[in-house]
């Protein structure tokens, strides 16, 4: 897997936060008071979503996918419970295509519900990245249009 180098390596955060005893953060949103996280622990993605410090849900088992489109690209986690799936996502959108790129970040987590779209949060750092070692050697999945 490519997993952005040529995509999005430019926005990607050059080191990792440090790690815990519970596993590794590699990606952290905040959107208001709560604040989503994929942690790594070995080769296993976990969700984490807490409010004011108190974690109201952990899901094991995500997976990481990307895609390339004109001017930008996507490295997604995602994370299925029942029919719930949590969608987990940076990327770069160009905004300009008249002699400019203009690229623009994109950060957020959708929730999904059998498939549709029921929730679009975007963090509140835009810029926020995954950090690329944090995703090599995590199994792969399939990359999911939202």
């Amino acid at each position: 897997m490519n997993m952005g180098y040529g995509l999005v390596a430019a926005t990607l955060l050059s080191a990792t936060m440090p790690a815990a005893a519970a596993g590794e953060t590699i990606f952290t949103c905040r959107a208001g008071q709560r604040t989503v996280a994929v942690i790594r622990r070995d080769d296993q993605l976990v969700y984490r979503l807490s409010r004011r410090g108190k974690v109201e849900l952990e899901l094991p088992g995500g997976r990481v996918a990307e895609t390339g489109f004109s001017g930008g690209g996507e490295v997604q986690t995602r994370f299925v419970n029942g029919s719930w799936t949590y969608v987990l996502y940076t990327r770069i959108v160009r905004t300009a295509f008249r002699g400019r790129n203009d690229p623009r970040p994109e950060a957020g987590v959708d929730v999904l519900s059998n498939g549709r779209t029921v929730s679009r949060v975007g963090c509140d750092d835009p810029s926020v990245e995954f950090t690329i070692d944090g995703l090599v050697g995590v199994p792969e999945g399939e990359f999911v249009e939202h």
